[in-house]
């Protein structure tokens, strides 16, 4: 009953920012651009995939959109 476990040795990642996603900046114009091609019918899904950002993203911009239209 006294069996030792041995367990694998913890993986060590190379270079120091490995898996790490650096957040992309997105222009003010594209927000708009976004905001004006939701407003002539295109889906939340489809402007999703062109400008390659999750669903959630689209909706916070047009959850936002009325800052940004005075900016």
């Amino acid at each position: 009953m006294n069996e030792a476990i041995i367990m694998a040795p913890k993986k060590v990642k190379s270079g120091s920012n490995s898996g790490v996603k650096k957040p992309k900046r997105i222009t003010v114009e594209t927000k708009k651009e976004i905001i004006a091609k939701h407003e002539n019918g295109a889906r939340v899904s489809d402007l999703a995939m062109q400008h390659d950002m999750a669903k959630s993203t689209i909706c916070t911009f047009l959850k936002n959109k009325e800052a940004l239209k005075g900016s």
